[in-house]
């Protein structure tokens, strides 16, 4: 057949596979037991809602759906892991650094954050996230204490304050000229002296072509000039209401958006009052379990994958060699 050998081969081998797979999890078990033991350390936290700046950094409008995400932002800081290696020299001076990792889970339909410290040395695991979670307790008290006490929230009550103060001068500004002067009966006086000098003018114009007599002329002048001095006196009043009304409307359009930042700010500092406190401490740090399932499964998958490899190579190689002698032998015999 023509496939023999290469069938012969494989038949032959079949058992490369199966060798890949247990050599690759020996030696990923190996690698697995040789890497130092890991202990995890458990606390929690009730987060409760925050809206003040973040660390290092101004308040985001990404985290405003869900305020536990800044939470989490502020245990994973930089900030905070710096601040905690601080305390935990200061307090524990007996334990050696060494490293920590910090995983943080929301839980979901709770404000329970579980933060977890994952490190090689069990006593320091657990007295690096104790003293985390309290760094984690005073910098937020921190960030609320900034946020009352900044210059900022002061500018801001002022520039509402005066605000305020000029609305309610420029709306008595506003309503004392209405009092003074009917802004309908305006209108419809500035509506009458206006026909009234067109009709005036063109009466004047009528008696200059037709030649009548001066008199009657002077008089229709004068009769337009006293129309257009009360237009102009309408006019000013008109002029003097729309600026009142146009001054109050643009102070009024800045009180609500400065009165809106101070708003937000009242929320902010009546949202950072809200309860955060620590739910359950870090007991000690327990030796956690190494995942073997899934790469045991991968190592396996990767040693059959090299030796079905290995038998389709060697599989080839007997073909081609029998390909090779029956090419010398015809030659051969030829």
């Amino acid at each position: 057949m023509k496939n023999s050998a290469f069938s012969r081969a494989l038949c032959k081998n079949w058992w490369f596979p199966l060798l890949g797979a247990v050599i690759g999890v020996i030696v990923e078990a190996r690698a697995i037991v040789m890497q130092p033991a890991e202990y995890v350390a458990i606390g929690k936290v009730l987060a409760g809602r925050i809206s003040v700046a973040k660390v290092g950094m101004p308040d985001s409008s990404s985290s405003a759906d869900d305020p536990r995400v800044t939470h989490v932002e502020i245990l994973r800081s930089q900030t905070l892991r710096d601040r905690t290696k601080l305390r935990i020299a200061a307090m524990y001076p007996e334990l050696h650094e060494s490293a920590v990792n910090v995983n943080v889970k929301l839980v979901d339909g709770s404000s329970v954050l579980v933060v977890r410290g994952i490190g090689a040395e069990p006593k320091y695991t657990k007295a690096y996230l104790s003293c985390l979670l309290d760094e984690y307790l005073v910098i937020r008290r921190e960030m609320v204490e900034a946020t009352i006490e900044s210059s900022m929230v002061n500018k801001v009550i002022e520039q509402v304050l005066r605000l305020e103060k000029t609305v309610i001068e420029k709306h008595q500004a506003f309503e004392q000229f209405k009092k003074s002067y009917d802004l309908e009966l305006l209108a419809t006086e500035h509506s009458r002296l206006v026909q009234l000098v067109s009709i005036l003018r063109g009466e004047v114009e009528r008696l200059v072509r037709s030649g009548d007599s001066s008199d009657e002329i002077t008089n229709v002048k004068e009769a337009l000039s006293r129309a257009e001095r009360e237009l102009g006196e309408i006019s000013a009043r008109r002029a003097t209401a729309e600026q009142l009304k146009v001054e109050l409307d643009n102070t009024l359009e800045d009180y609500k958006d400065w009165k809106k930042r101070l708003d937000r700010i009242d929320a902010t500092q009546t949202v950072a009052s809200d309860a955060v406190a620590i739910m359950e401490r870090p007991q000690a740090a327990i030796e956690q379990a190494p995942d073997l399932l899934l790469p045991l499964s991968r190592a396996a998958a990767f040693g059959a994958g090299i030796g079905v490899v290995l038998m389709l190579a060697i599989g080839l190689g007997a073909q081609i060699r029998v390909k090779s002698s029956r090419t010398l032998l015809l030659q051969i015999c030829a």
